[in-house]
């Protein structure tokens, strides 16, 4: 292996990180954006109802409970 296929080497591999980064950075911010709007629904839901409604956790904390 010469010194110039070694940075070549090394330039494919930086490369590889970069792009499987970038890709798994858009995948993830993908799925936030698509969480984002799901709870934004549920809550312009929930708070636009006269019912009382609330959310525990298995816990029995309360993760959400509307004005009613």
């Amino acid at each position: 292996l010469t010194f110039n296929g070694l940075l070549v080497s090394i330039a494919k591999g930086m490369l590889f990180v970069l792009l499987s980064t970038l890709l798994v950075y858009w995948l993830a911010l993908r799925e936030y954006e698509k969480i984002q709007r799901a709870t934004s629904l549920l809550r312009g839901v929930i708070e636009g109802t006269s019912d009382a409604v609330f959310v525990k956790d298995t816990e029995g904390r309360y993760l959400l409970v509307n004005a009613a």
